[in-house]
């Protein structure tokens, strides 16, 4: 009878063990594939348990040296941004302005400012802003990021050192402008003539030519300025100094 008795209470505490396995197995299975499932409490969701592994993970990456993070932006980036906004706003409105001068008809007939209600002036100078200022955001970013402290190059310049590099692709841009423009109009391999011809008229094609030329050398010597200026950035950064600063 004991020994029955024994064998039934044994029999019992088996079966309430595995019910309490399958019951733990049920709970983590719920927990694991249903964290949309999670009820607020006192007015907090409760993480899920992707969340605490990914942190985990993210917390090891950290300690041995791996870091995600993205750039952060902060005073000097938005000095940075301006003045390369600000100097391509300015060289932009003053490039078109002067070339409006030379060939009005690029502009009228080339830019379709002859259906724009506002005075010719005032449309070239919007024509000119809504261009030159991405391209300015463009270079903001690119000496942005060419500053960046890396492990390769922990250092990077200060603002107003960084600042100085800024001219570079405006000079370029102008030297482009200035090296196409004087070309010779006989000089023809894109078949500019016949386009000008057809939207200015034979007598003032030239001119028209004259200036698209001097718009493709702005855009190609701007573009390589730029990526020679950030070359020079990071050499310059690469030389090391008293006068840089520690990212």
């Amino acid at each position: 009878m004991v020994v029955a008795a024994g064998g039934g209470w044994q029999g019992r505490g088996q079966t309430l063990r595995e019910a309490e396995g399958r019951s733990g197995q049920l709970l983590s299975f719920t927990y694991k594939f249903e964290p949309r499932a999670r009820r607020a409490v006192d007015g907090k969701s409760r993480p899920a348990v992707g969340t605490h592994r990914a942190r985990h993970r993210l917390d090891v990456l950290h300690e041995t040296g791996v870091n995600f993070g993205l750039p952060r932006f902060g005073r000097e980036d938005a000095v940075l941004f301006i003045v390369t906004v600000g100097v391509a706003l300015a060289y932009g409105i003053a490039h078109d302005h002067v070339t409006a001068t030379l060939s009005p008809e690029y502009f009228l007939a080339g830019k379709n400012l002859a259906s724009d209600p506002r005075p010719f002036r005032w449309a070239v100078t919007a024509l000119a802003a809504n261009a030159s200022w991405p391209l300015g955001v463009l270079g903001g970013m690119a000496f942005r990021f060419a500053n960046e402290p890396s492990e390769r190059l922990p250092q990077r310049l200060p603002l107003r050192r960084l600042l100085g590099f800024v001219a570079v692709p405006v000079v370029t841009a102008a030297v482009g402008a200035l090296v196409l423009g004087v070309l010779p109009i006989g000089w023809d391999p894109w078949k500019q003539r016949a386009v000008a011809e057809v939207l200015a008229g034979a007598e003032r094609a030239p001119a028209f030519v004259r200036v698209w030329r001097v718009h493709i050398g702005s855009y190609v010597g701007g573009a390589l300025g730029l990526i020679l200026a950030v070359g020079l950035v990071r050499r310059r950064r690469a030389r090391g100094g008293p006068a840089l600063e520690r990212g």
